[in-house]
């Protein structure tokens, strides 16, 4: 079997990285499908020139280079300690990490930068280009506190700064279940 390769998609004319099924290194039962726009694709594949070849003998193959950039996005989520929640969400809903810098405007509020001038805002993504996810985890700064308005499934977005140590809160947002009167 040849080895999976990142998939470049398109969300409203601009290209990310997506590598679907990348699991957690210290638990194999973790997986998502990880999209990175190019600018972070480039940060976390780049990183690698520091290290190869005096800690590590080669360059990782797509699915360990997709692997360790679901591991750091979750371990910075979570100053290192992934909540059960989080963890069994992982396991056993179809999730989606995001990954791409993010701010806010004030004609758009709070977008996704993914290239160039392409900003999409944050709830287009998860309405739009996520939506047949069961669980989004949105690694996108988010620096004016937005919240994410509706949402079908679970989304997990950062309260303010993503991957600050000590200052990055992660909240996790439910669609409300229906319940049918008796």
């Amino acid at each position: 079997m040849a080895e999976q390769e990142f998939e470049v998609v398109t969300f409203d004319g601009a290209k990310l990285a997506r590598y679907c099924g990348a699991s957690f290194p210290e638990d194999r039962s973790l997986k998502a499908d990880v999209y990175l726009s190019l600018d972070m694709f480039y940060d976390f594949e780049g990183s690698y020139a520091q290290v190869v070849p005096r800690f590590r003998p080669n360059w990782p193959t797509h699915q360990e280079l997709a692997d360790e950039a679901l591991e750091d996005i979750l371990l910075r989520g979570w100053q290192r300690k992934i909540p059960p929640d989080v963890r069994t969400l992982l396991a056993t809903t179809r999730t989606a990490v995001f990954s791409a810098h993010g701010n806010t405007l004030e004609d758009t509020g709070w977008y996704a930068h993914i290239e160039d001038e392409v900003r999409i805002p944050v709830q287009t993504l998860v309405e739009k280009h996520l939506s047949n996810y069961e669980t989004i985890i949105l690694a996108v700064c988010n620096p004016e506190g937005a919240t994410v308005l509706q949402v079908q499934g679970t989304v997990i977005y950062p309260a303010f700064l993503f991957g600050v140590p000590e200052e990055t809160e992660m909240i996790t947002k439910k669609a409300l279940s229906t319940i049918q009167p008796q």
